[in-house]
């Protein structure tokens, strides 16, 4: 389960087509999308792993787009989340999820051509002290348009 603001959001993983996308007869992909590639989720300490996506919109008009993200799962892409976010002007938007350490995932924006700014990160929270480690962040410069 995972959050998007305050509201609980319920996402059951989903198997799709090969992970190369839709091709075109020509063998060119057709949908083109913002990617972080794959990436490991790792496993805390016993305590819960959170994965934190991030889109915010610099322009001033709100703005939309297709936030993905699947997981790495006998060879093949399974969709575990997708929402269409759309986002305020000069707002950022938030989404938390969690079940999701130990496996393989890439997070994904399309349209490439939006422009809201994604980013990523993997924290841990640690309920006694109530620390927090960050295991793992991507950047919107580490999302590469396939």
């Amino acid at each position: 389960m995972g959050t998007f603001s305050s509201q609980d959001i319920v996402y059951e993983p989903r198997r799709l087509r090969s992970p190369g996308g839709v091709t075109s007869p020509a063998g060119r992909r057709l949908k083109e999308e913002r990617t972080t590639g794959l990436f490991a989720v790792p496993v805390g300490a016993g305590n819960p792993i959170t994965v934190s996506l991030f889109v915010s919109n610099p322009a001033t008009q709100a703005e939309s787009a297709e936030l993905r993200v699947r997981m790495a799962a006998d060879g093949e892409l399974a969709t575990v989340f997708f929402r269409i976010v759309t986002v305020p002007a000069g707002e950022v938007r938030k989404i938390d999820l969690g079940d999701l350490a130990g496996e393989t995932i890439e997070v994904s924006l399309s349209p490439p051509s939006a422009v809201l700014v994604p980013s990523v990160s993997v924290w841990e929270y640690f309920p006694a002290d109530g620390g927090i480690i960050v295991h793992a962040a991507k950047y919107p410069g580490d999302f590469v348009i396939l």
